[in-house]
């Protein structure tokens, strides 16, 4: 690494287990991971193609437990997007989403963004990436920037938990503010 950035931040890893048959010319499904990428792009996740897997890193903007959260959230709408779009084509996305937390090296070279990870980040995400089949995994740090405020089950022996959902409590705040201030 000669010219990089270091940051610490979130990375998710998208792994397409067929991408051979995905990305074929033609296919219904290059439409619908264009629509998946761009979702992470658009909150300004800086992301990098290392074989059949995709690369996000979603640098600190905030506490780490509001970073953890947008985080999940995109990997939540990736899913679904891959979920809606293998529930209407013949050709089906086999996938699987890794989301952890480390340091990494941004390198930019001619409008490529290379990721270097300073600790286990990237290999961890790819590694939860690859055990998961159509979940989103997350490794033990992220799990605990999200306590509280996500389900999550815990895969024995291996340091991962599933994601079940996250718990929006900002729709709720309204009737609490209330409540508490008719109590006074």
């Amino acid at each position: 690494v000669q010219d990089g950035e270091r940051q610490k931040g979130f990375v998710l890893a998208l792994k397409l287990k067929n991408y051979d048959k995905v990305n074929s010319p033609g296919s219904s499904s290059i439409e619908c991971l264009k629509r998946s990428f761009q979702i992470a792009l658009d909150q300004k996740a800086k992301s990098h193609k290392d074989g059949d897997y995709r690369i996000f890193v979603f640098p600190y903007q905030g506490s780490d437990k509001e970073q953890a959260k947008k985080t999940l959230k995109v990997a939540q709408a990736i899913q679904s997007t891959i979920d809606d779009h293998n529930k209407k084509f013949a050709l089906k996305i086999d996938y699987g989403i890794g989301v952890t937390q480390g340091e990494v090296v941004l390198e930019s070279k001619s409008g490529m963004t290379s990721i270097h990870s300073l600790d286990n980040a990237t290999i961890g995400a790819k590694r939860a990436a690859e055990l998961s089949h159509g979940e989103i995994l997350i490794s033990e740090s992220v799990q605990r920037n999200v306590l509280g405020s996500a389900k999550t089950e815990q895969l024995k022996g291996l340091g991962l938990y599933t994601l079940t959902r996250l718990i929006d409590r900002a729709e709720h705040t309204a009737f609490i503010d209330k409540f508490m201030r008719r109590q006074e």
